[in-house]
């Protein structure tokens, strides 16, 4: 998350009013992505994880629509940085979404691989590992 916030830092030059809308909107879709990694700081249980993870869905919206509208605002020899932000925060959310029951066992410290295992299946552990992976490896 500190890159993200560098990278829009670095965006930041003279710009136009249309230019700061536009870092203004990455930087309010950030830091709502950034609620999930204070969530899972603080240890929330499965409930609250699931809760909290659609308030930030819900409080983004579309983030396609969000991106194409963002990246209006910026000359065309910024779109890259605003599309490979986008895409970022796509990623952990996709990673959120798609362990939350992997991140809520280990957040209680009750887990072990067989209960891991147990209740996501084979699959779902699997599905689980590689967006952590892809979500890690995209830093």
């Amino acid at each position: 998350m500190i890159c993200l916030f560098a990278l829009t830092l670095s965006l930041i030059s003279c710009g136009t009013q249309k230019r700061n809308e536009g870092l203004a909107e990455l930087q309010r879709v950030q830091s709502t992505v950034h609620e999930m990694s204070v969530v899972v700081t603080v240890g929330a249980n499965q409930p609250e994880f699931s809760r909290r993870l659609t308030d930030v869905l819900l409080k983004i919206g579309d983030i396609q629509q969000s991106e194409q509208q963002c990246a209006a605002k910026f000359p065309k020899n910024e779109h890259q940085a605003v599309e490979d932000t986008y895409r970022h925060l796509v990623r952990a959310l996709d990673a959120y979404n798609q362990s939350k029951d992997f991140l809520a066992m280990s957040i209680r410290n009750s887990w072990t691989p067989l209960t891991v295992t147990t209740s996501l299946g084979r699959n779902g552990m699997t599905l689980s590992r590689r967006h952590f992976r892809a979500y890690k490896n995209s830093k």
